[in-house]
């Protein structure tokens, strides 16, 4: 996707493509921000903030949310093209050449997606005004938009502000989206994946290099060690050496005959010999190495305890994964856990088991009242030639009440494109018009809409006196005459 976005840029552009930055500048400034916001005082400007504009003018990326690193293609917004090559003329004078297709990103790649769902809003707080400027952005706008159709879906209900309180921010996002950062973050991922692998062949290759290192040193102390006695502490010790029977002589001390049956359990042999205390640094005591059933048994290892938290499904869900984690972890361990804590990590588990379970009830019933109140409409996603798949389709004849068209898509006005036929009687059409488009002017745009009204009217539409509730200056509405030409 960054290198389609990038492809399609480096055509549009052309020789301009190192100066992109000063072009984004100007449509920005001499365009965009002259337009004002629909509904709000002209001298605030835009909502749509420059670093956003800037950011989807560069990089194709026009909604950064969640807090999440935005490094993955969104591939469902390629698709293929088809056309011709221009490899000659015939004698006509018309380009012939070979039936191609080409696959990449042809969407608009100037104007920026913002128009659809930041710009306008019932919530009055997104558009509060501080230091002659928007204190929000299209993107908190679009937020909001987004977030308050699925509330009413869900719940039947619009999305309100409490009284007093100020309107959402979005966060802003810490990933990276240019072809250059992915790069560098996959450079940098790499690195720090091979210093981990040295330090792990570092950390298993110590233990082997430090027992090759005191095996020598082992053998000459055990051979100025006299037969039966154990090597006294160094310096700073704080053991004692003593002499211990060897395999011919009789020991009938109780110590003597415990010492016997570990050093049996452990596999040691006759004559080997088990010290007690501990050498300081650079002492003998290193020619007796201690045993490890001659040290106190350690402690079990705690399981962590799962700390309870109502802070939403995912905070439950990811602090269950986490205390099944930690007792898979631990295997047999868990077992030697004191009685009052298992029962505490018990309660805690089945306290978030209780509440993700009603969690989970609730989203249900959400979810059952959402598919109850879309039934009354129909939402049909259609791809290809608008003509032949829709309008040309005697089954779609009258079936649409509303319909809506983008600039890019007024050719269908005209009658032979069938709009009218797939439309209802009473049926309004919102067609798009050049309000927002940056690479015409005022007067370029003023001309867009009255071509767009000779073609309506000739279609059979006629124009709307007024504009519906929610539909801005950046539309023109049409409607298919009843019966007797009402």
């Amino acid at each position: 996707m960054v290198k389609a976005w990038d492809a399609r840029a480096r055509q549009w552009y052309g020789e301009r493509y190192d100066f992109r930055r000063n072009l984004v500048d100007w449509d920005y400034h001499m365009r965009l921000q002259p337009a004002g916001t629909p509904g709000q005082d002209p001298a605030l400007g835009s909502i749509i903030h420059f670093h956003h504009f800037r950011h989807w003018r560069m990089h194709g990326v026009a909604h950064e949310l969640r807090d999440s690193h935005y490094n993955q293609p969104n591939r469902s917004l390629l698709s293929t093209a088809y056309g011709r090559t221009r490899e000659f003329k015939d004698r006509s004078l018309r380009d012939v050449g070979r039936a191609v297709s080409a696959w990449g990103f042809w969407a608009d790649s100037l104007n920026g997606p913002y128009h659809c769902f930041g710009v306008l809003a019932e919530e009055a707080g997104l558009y509060r005004a501080a230091n002659k400027q928007f204190a929000r952005t299209a993107v908190d706008v679009a937020e909001h938009n987004v977030a308050s159709l699925l509330h009413e879906l869900r719940h039947g209900e619009p999305l309100r502000l409490t009284p007093g309180s100020e309107a959402p921010r979005a966060r802003v996002a810490r990933g990276p989206t240019s072809l250059e950062d992915l790069q560098q973050q996959a450079a940098a991922q790499g690195q720090q994946q091979e210093q981990q692998e040295q330090a792990a062949g570092d950390a298993a290759q110590a233990p082997g290099a430090a027992a090759a290192e005191a095996g020598p040193a082992a053998g000459a102390s055990a051979a100025a060690t006299p037969a039966g006695a154990t090597a006294g502490p160094g310096p700073g010790g704080a053991g004692r050496a003593h002499d211990e029977p060897s395999a011919g002589q009789g020991c009938q001390s109780p110590s003597c005959t415990a010492r016997q049956e570990r050093a049996g359990e452990t596999g040691a042999g006759p004559g080997e010999q088990q010290a007690e205390g501990s050498g300081g640094a650079g002492g003998g005591a290193g020619a007796a190495t201690p045993s490890p059933s001659s040290s106190s048994p350690s402690a079990p290892p705690q399981l962590p305890l799962p700390t309870y938290s109502s802070g939403g499904r995912a905070q439950v869900a990811k602090a269950m994964a986490a205390a099944a984690g930690a007792g898979a972890a631990e295997g047999g361990t868990g077992a030697a856990v004191g009685g009052q804590e298992g029962s505490g990590a018990n309660a805690a588990r089945q306290k978030m088991a209780e509440e993700e379970a009603a969690l989970r009830a609730e989203e249900a019933a959400l979810d059952s009242a959402a598919q109850q109140r879309a039934t009354r409409f129909r939402l049909q996603l259609v791809t290809g030639d608008l003509t032949r798949v829709v309008t040309g389709r005697p089954k779609y004849a009258g079936c649409f009440a509303a319909l809506s068209l983008g600039h890019r898509h007024m050719h269908l006005l005209a009658g032979e494109a069938g709009l009218l036929r797939a439309a209802a009687p009473g049926a309004l059409l919102i067609a798009e018009n050049a309000r927002h488009v940056l690479q015409l002017n005022k007067e370029q745009a003023a001309a867009f809409a009255a071509k767009m009204d000779e073609m309506a009217v000739a279609g059979g539409w006629r124009k709307s006196p007024g504009r519906p509730a929610g539909v801005t200056e950046a539309s023109e509405v049409y409607v298919k005459p009843r019966a007797g030409g009402q």
